[in-house]
């Protein structure tokens, strides 16, 4: 992104600091959404470093 008219209409999907430089992480690009459907519901999960399988754990456990 170089230009304003890059950026003119988009909209920013994170939050973004005064002063900071803007790049093309911070708009949301329509492509990427995920459409869910009618009959179903989508949720967020929080996700935390010590979520998955404990360090003891063996491959083929």
């Amino acid at each position: 992104m170089t230009a304003v008219d890059e950026v003119l209409g988009a909209e920013v999907s994170v939050p973004v600091a005064a002063g900071l430089p803007l790049t093309a992480l911070n708009f949301r690009d329509a492509a990427g959404a995920v459409e869910v459907p009618a009959d179903r519901v989508a949720l967020s999960v929080p996700l935390a470093d010590d979520l998955g399988l404990p360090p003891a754990v063996a491959a083929g456990t």
